[in-house]
């Protein structure tokens, strides 16, 4: 055998020491998470078995995955394992895969499943993926206020999962945003339709708020396909800085893409698809330095805010949460 090959086998057999001794960590019941959390190692999976698990807390925290070897955590039977009413799901730590999950009629009255364990241990390099989130019965007038899905940390991501039903108030999914840009990625995920709130809180995405929308959070949402998704005149409402949003398909939505705060935002290659629905709309523009280009709109019946493509004049010195105004700059 040459060196070159005994380089390759050697480092071949390297990469998969760590997994050759990974761990499946069968969990029946809560009451095991804190003792399974502490002896995980790198490339471990942490399985959860079939059933309605109600009303639990579940917490993973500081999980030691590595990219060669992440820490998988997996329902036993995709779509098998469901986790529904006052429920919490968080988990931290890196390179963590958390997967096959139905999360369903969440009614806790925080953020439900959360890319975090605590506010000091947060996600890093990680992935929740072909999981369902659905409603089907909670009460259209439900006055409390939730919020599906928070990502925190850096460089995680949110794909092929499938988000649909919410009638409560509060947004499907959340971006939260700090002085350290997030680098997350949401893509190829379903969002479902979402009938009409009646009220601000309806978003079906929101990246930042208005108090931290002068950070940077460099999020990508690209490739979603976003259907009747009615909540609020505001669909994705952008609220920090540098984000990019391309190739999403708004198909029959009430209400637009929305960069309502923040500024030197991407907005290319989105397919708006109105088909005569009442204001259904497409990109609003407020702030400094975005770029909207090759955008594709069929059929928007929208006008002012919901218009195909509305710029706003803004307010001079505008507050945080106010209407800073579009100003462009040379291309």
């Amino acid at each position: 055998m040459n060196a070159n090959l005994q380089t390759v086998f050697a480092t071949a057999l390297l990469l998969a020491a760590p997994l050759a001794n990974a761990g499946d960590h069968l969990i029946t019941n809560t009451n095991s998470l804190s003792d399974v959390a502490k002896s995980v190692k790198a490339g471990d999976t942490i399985t959860f078995a079939e059933g309605q698990w109600k009303d639990v807390d579940i917490r993973l925290k500081d999980l030691p995955g590595t990219s060669q070897a992440p820490i998988t955590v997996q329902a036993r039977t995709p779509g098998k394992t469901i986790i529904t009413g006052a429920s919490r799901f968080r988990f931290s730590g890196q390179h963590v895969v958390v997967k096959d999950f139905v999360f369903r009629d969440l009614t806790q009255n925080s953020d439900a499943v959360e890319f975090r364990a605590d506010s000091k241990s947060l996600a890093v390099h990680s992935r929740l993926t072909q999981c369902v989130f659905d409603q089907p019965t909670f009460p259209a007038k439900e006055t409390q206020s939730t919020h599906w899905l928070a990502i925190y940390g850096t460089n995680n991501r949110i794909d092929h999962c499938y988000l649909g039903g919410k009638s409560n108030a509060g947004t499907t999914l959340v971006v939260r945003v700090t002085e350290t840009a997030g680098h997350h990625r949401i893509d190829h995920n379903h969002f479902g339709p979402r009938p009409e709130l009646g009220e601000n809180g309806g978003e079906t995405i929101r990246v930042g708020t208005s108090d931290v929308s002068e950070f940077d959070s460099q999020t990508i949402v690209e490739d979603n396909y976003f259907e009747a998704c009615d909540g609020e005149a505001e669909i994705i409402s952008s609220k920090s800085c540098g984000n990019i949003y391309r190739r999403n398909v708004f198909d029959a939505c009430i209400g637009s893409l929305t960069l309502r705060h923040g500024h030197r935002c991407l907005v290319e290659k989105n397919v708006f698809l109105g088909r005569g629905k009442p204001n259904t709309g497409g990109v609003r523009v407020i702030g400094n330095d975005h770029v909207v280009r090759n955008n594709y709109f069929e059929g928007i019946t929208g006008t002012s805010n919901l218009a195909a493509l509305c710029l706003y004049c803004g307010i001079k010195n505008s507050p945080l949460n106010g209407y800073a105004p579009s100003k462009t700059r040379n291309c």
